[in-house]
């Protein structure tokens, strides 16, 4: 076997300290209200959209993440009548009603779905450009960290910031292209790794800005060690209108890209 039983139980245990599905993490007040949000009616949404707004309004930023990717991951309507919700509670949400898959070794391609999508909160001067990753599963034969961008247009959009959740499965990986529309984040696949990375940017043209996010997963064809952190390289081309990325994988290692785009509407 390639790795242990042991390894495999106390990988996943660490994970779900991490970052969790909503049935273990309800003591999180974003997520409470993301799971009150998306439960509502069109009925309790409306009657009671000021005490929404409100509680969305303070809601710190990596607090309004959060409470935006369990709101996507939950959510079981019809994305145009989820926007309508959202904007009731004064949330503008730009998404894509399709799923890509990921067929990564021992992960079946139903098993993960990656999302590429713009939010934007009443009162906020930035959007979010959002990727997101969900799969409900660790990979058995980690190898590197996987690599996601968040890829855009720098002629239509500035960077402004960038954020990951709290924890250790998403981190920033690089951000010294941001001004070639590009921005790279580190994921550990050996814990519970469903999450997402946000990117902020400001309006520069009112031009769409077609934006989108590519996620490399590695994993290991034998049972070897690799270095935590995957070689890449940039390049021009991006379906976004900027630059993007490859992954230079090592010996014994190989990987699947993914990638998912939208377009945002001013």
């Amino acid at each position: 076997m390639k790795k242990i039983f042991v390894t495999m139980f106390s990988t996943l245990f660490l994970g779900l300290t991490f970052l969790v599905p909503n049935t273990f993490a309800n003591e999180i007040e974003e997520v409470v209200l993301a799971n009150e949000f998306n439960n509502a009616s069109i009925k309790e949404l409306n009657k009671q959209s000021y005490d929404y707004k409100n509680k969305i309004q303070e809601l710190s930023d990596e607090e309004f993440d959060r409470f935006i990717f369990n709101v996507v991951s939950d959510n079981n309507k019809d994305i145009k009548e989820l926007e309508k919700n959202l904007e009731l509670v004064g949330v503008e949400l730009n998404m894509n009603d399709t799923n890509s898959l990921i067929t990564p070794f021992e992960i079946r391609p139903s098993q993960m779905t990656l999302q590429a999508y713009a939010t934007k909160r009443s009162g906020d001067n930035f959007w979010r450009l959002q990727s997101q990753w969900t799969t409900g599963r660790t990979e058995l034969y980690e190898a590197s960290h996987d690599v996601v961008s968040i890829e855009w247009d720098p002629s239509v959009a500035s960077y402004y910031d960038a954020a990951v959740p709290s924890g250790n499965i998403v981190t920033k990986r690089d951000g010294s292209n941001r001004a070639n529309g590009i921005y790279l984040f580190n994921v550990d696949d050996r814990l519970y790794f469903d999450s997402y990375a946000t990117v902020y940017v400001t309006k520069k043209s009112n031009s769409a800005l077609h934006f989108g996010t590519k996620y490399v997963h590695t994993y290991s064809e034998v049972n070897s060690t690799f270095s935590l952190s995957a070689n890449v390289n940039y390049q021009k081309g991006s379906p976004s209108g900027g630059a993007t990325f490859t992954v230079n994988t090592q010996t014994n290692e190989a990987s699947w890209p993914l990638w998912e785009d939208n377009i945002l509407y001013w």
